[in-house]
């Protein structure tokens, strides 16, 4: 059996730093090390918690939440063939040692399909972990044999110390995602740090106010009621059994 390789760099990878706590970290390693020789695996949170990380804690709700994650950081692609999810593994074939003369077959587990390669819809963006829908996200696509033109990127006007380009459906995505963040105060808090920071200047804005807010809601997050209030999660994993 070909071992898996985890390489040096990834400790010094903007994505996996992105990573908003040791238990993403974890898990994505994991997912690693458990994937095929395509870098592709089972990705049904019930098939994670019982194969993968059956010593730890969190319930199948985390983990649905982290694969999302991983996905919006760009660590993963966690998409859905025939009502079944799966993961892949970004850039397996730089790092891993897999070739065809031992990969011994195809993979058992389908293509990404490229619906979610193109999607600009999928990249940077999480969903609320109680109404996620893998169709609903789909839905969002264009049509087959169209192209929608990419929406502005968001970027840091250093003159101004405002962030551009955020759209209200953006806001309402992280504030969906985020319910105990108040998402419009956390990007003018992020605004006041980038305008401090002018030698910190991000590559992807949208995926850092992603981290930023997301950071606030494991902290916390601003809206008292809604606080550390996760009970929805716990019914996730409480519909295990049927």
């Amino acid at each position: 059996m070909t071992r898996r390789l985890i390489d040096s760099t990834l400790s010094q990878s903007d994505k996996f730093n992105d990573c908003p706590d040791h238990f993403h970290r974890i898990l994505y390693v994991l997912l690693i090390a458990h994937a095929d020789p395509y870098g592709r695996g089972d990705a049904s949170p019930q098939g994670i918690k019982y194969k993968i990380i059956p010593g730890l804690d969190e319930t199948k709700g985390d983990i649905f939440k982290a694969l999302n994650v991983l996905h919006s950081v760009g660590l993963i692609v966690f998409y859905e063939v025939c009502e079944k999810l799966h993961y892949a593994i970004t850039q397996w074939e730089k790092f891993q040692s897999f070739n065809e003369s031992n990969r011994r077959g195809i993979s058992k587990y389908p293509d990404i399909p490229e619906s979610f390669l193109n999607s600009a819809a999928l990249c940077g963006t999480v969903y609320s972990l109680d109404k996620i829908n893998i169709n609903k996200i789909k839905s969002t696509l264009a049509p087959d044999g169209q192209t929608d033109p990419l929406p502005p990127q968001i970027e840091f006007n250093f003159e101004t110390s405002k962030f551009e380009n955020v759209t209200d459906e953006q806001v309402e995505l992280w504030q969906e995602a985020f319910p105990a963040s108040d998402v419009r105060g956390q990007i003018l808090k992020a605004a006041i740090w980038a305008a401090a920071n002018p030698k910190k200047r991000k590559k992807d804005w949208k995926r850092f106010l992603g981290n930023w807010v997301g950071r606030n809601q494991e902290q916390g997050g601003d809206i008292p009621s809604q606080k550390r209030d996760y009970s929805h999660l716990n019914e996730v994993a409480k519909g295990d059994t049927p």
